[in-house]
């Protein structure tokens, strides 16, 4: 997804101008990214710097994943990137459970850029951030994949606490977000109501029919008035839902959360 000269115009006008009016002295502006819009970018700051000249802006062409990067370190003071991961990013049976067992450890490995054609993925790791603690967030989606992936389901299983291949952990739903808002290139499993409250984007998932679904309230009511609840105690759980249905706990839909990729923060699941 290509971010539009206009926004990136004024995002930087909007950079320089807060650099501006807080230093009336020399400044001067370290930027990288994408090598598509080096020339711009340096037409940009060479105009901005004709009306500003104490401010002098160099930008470095070295990528956007690299750029994203430098930034979110902060090597330099912005970056510019034309890609980006957002919600429209689709994730097929073998990509999410890929990543999940640490085999797909890129954001354009091949699994995932044959369903997201058009898109430019970013050449960036992919952190997978998941639960310590014992939780039914986690029996849920290790269920799914335990059922979905032979390779999963023999290599880590499912339990309310299992040892992830790869990636980080942290306590509770909030935690795991907390991982996601702030780690480059992260993607986590996480209770619907805590994905909508932290404001990350969802991922569409490939279902049973081959489908491609986003948790929302419509999609998780499709999948309740279907599911089967044993008369004794209203619980069921469904590790393979059928089509335009997605996960479901006991209690809520399970959501899986990308970092949102941008030049701002660096992106998805």
């Amino acid at each position: 997804m290509k971010i539009s000269s206009f926004r990136v115009a004024f995002s930087l006008v909007a950079v320089f101008a807060a650099v501006f009016s807080a230093k009336a002295q020399f400044t001067k502006l370290n930027a990288a990214g994408s090598t598509f819009a080096a020339l711009i970018m340096q037409r940009w700051s060479e105009e901005f710097s004709k009306v500003n000249p104490n401010i002098q802006v160099i930008y470095f062409a070295v990528g956007s994943g690299t750029g994203i990067t430098n930034f979110t370190e902060g090597i330099v003071d912005f970056a510019a990137s034309d890609a980006a991961i957002t919600d429209d990013l689709k994730l097929s049976r073998e990509a999410y459970s890929g990543i999940f067992l640490g085999k797909i450890t890129k954001w354009n490995d091949p699994a995932i850029a044959k369903t997201n054609e058009g898109v430019k993925l970013p050449d960036t790791a992919i952190t997978v951030c998941g639960r310590s603690d014992g939780s039914g967030t986690t029996l849920v989606f290790a269920k799914h994949l335990s059922t979905i992936s032979p390779d999963f389901k023999s290599q880590v299983g499912e339990a309310t606490t299992v040892t992830w291949p790869t990636g980080v952990t942290a306590r509770g739903n909030s935690g795991v977000a907390g991982l996601v808002k702030q780690t480059l290139g992260a993607i986590g499993y996480i209770e619907y109501g805590h994905a909508k409250d932290s404001q990350l984007s969802f991922a569409q998932l490939q279902n049973k029919s081959g489908a491609f679904v986003t948790a929302t309230p419509e999609s998780c009511a499709v999948t309740l008035n279907t599911t089967q609840f044993s008369s004794d105690n209203l619980r069921a759980w469904p590790s393979d839902p059928m089509p335009k249905m997605l996960i479901l706990s006991p209690h809520s839909a399970g959501s899986c959360c990308t970092r949102n990729m941008t030049a701002k923060r660096f992106g998805g699941l």
